[in-house]
């Protein structure tokens, strides 16, 4: 079972065309369990717990309207790299129905609803960070490309075979500090707002 799964997952990336449906597609990090407003930053105290979440939005060509596939999401690949210290333990899950690669959220992971299950409109849940026992210092979670893929930051679109873009980094989140910048993206995104504050399912946890 768990080499058919994982061979499902690399045969999708493996397929993959480049030129997708969603050029202006971007990723951020949230404490707003929806994904409806950009939370960007935490301040634990002493054994807090903070859960963070990965959301991508603005599918289709222009980001505007209801898009049609291939538009949509079915696939994100990256990394999130937290500073290290700032928490006793930190773990990863995909979003409730996706599939994870083999891999680590820090070094680099796909997370996959699947071939054939397109998620649109946006946002879209992708991955949650349950952070446990905060102790202390100030720092950030990172949201970076797969050092081993070619483009590093992938989004596979709903087409068959699927279509990749490159998402752009909308927001960075701080725990104790505003996080560290993200990028200009084209489709804008949702308000942002500071705050104080398993292709493989469950197989590599």
């Amino acid at each position: 079972m768990r080499t058919a799964l994982a061979v499902l997952i690399v045969g999708l990336l493996a397929t993959t065309a480049f030129a997708g449906a969603n050029p202006q597609v971007y990723a951020y990090l949230t404490t707003d369990a929806t994904g409806a407003t950009i939370v960007d930053r935490a301040d634990p105290v002493g054994g807090g717990n903070v859960t963070i979440y990965l959301y991508l939005d603005c599918f289709g060509l222009t980001g505007t309207g209801e898009p049609s596939p291939p538009a949509g999401v079915v696939t994100w690949t990256g990394k999130i790299v937290p500073t290290p210290g700032m928490f006793g333990y930190i773990a990863f899950d995909g979003a409730p129905g996706t599939l994870l690669s083999p891999g680590a959220y820090n070094t680099g992971i796909s997370v996959s609803y699947g071939e054939g299950n397109c998620q649109s409109p946006g946002p879209v849940h992708f991955a949650t960070l349950n952070c446990f026992s905060y102790l202390g210092g100030l720092g950030d979670f990172v949201l970076s490309g797969h050092p081993t893929f070619t483009p590093q930051r992938q989004v596979q679109d709903c087409a068959t075979p699927t279509g990749t873009d490159e998402w752009c980094l909308l927001s960075n989140l701080g725990i104790n500090q505003d996080p560290t910048a993200g990028e200009d993206c084209p489709c804008g995104g949702s308000a942002v707002e500071e705050s104080s504050w398993g292709t493989i399912k469950a197989l590599y946890r």
